[in-house]
């Protein structure tokens, strides 16, 4: 996470500036779920839907936030673990990169 994003992320009054579509109280208990999380695996069982995004090179994951609203993360491994098959394995990610929050479904 850069210091800017780690800034936003800490300061309660900036977060609702910056991300208040996106809805601060979600926001605040996916971070806290993922905070508690021993290996991105335990993700799959909370109610925000934890995915991995299929359309991109590298392996981003998304936490459902309020409305098209999304977190974006991704492992912070090197390298990534993954099954034999090229898949990743969620089971031994135990550190994230937190990329940002938007909504992925707009036009751009």
């Amino acid at each position: 996470m850069s210091e800017g994003l780690r800034s936003v992320f800490n300061t309660e009054q900036k977060l609702r500036r910056k991300y208040a579509r996106a809805g601060v109280a979600t926001i605040q208990q996916r971070m806290a779920d993922l905070r508690a999380a021993e290996t991105l695996d335990a993700m799959k069982s909370i109610p925000g839907k934890c995915e991995e995004l299929r359309h991109t090179d590298t392996h981003v994951l998304s936490l459902r936030l309020d409305g098209p609203w999304r977190l974006l993360f991704e492992p912070c491994h090197d390298p990534v673990p993954l099954h034999s098959g090229g898949n990743l394995d969620w089971t031994r990610v135990t550190r994230i990169t937190i990329l940002g929050i938007e909504d992925y479904h707009a036009k751009k």
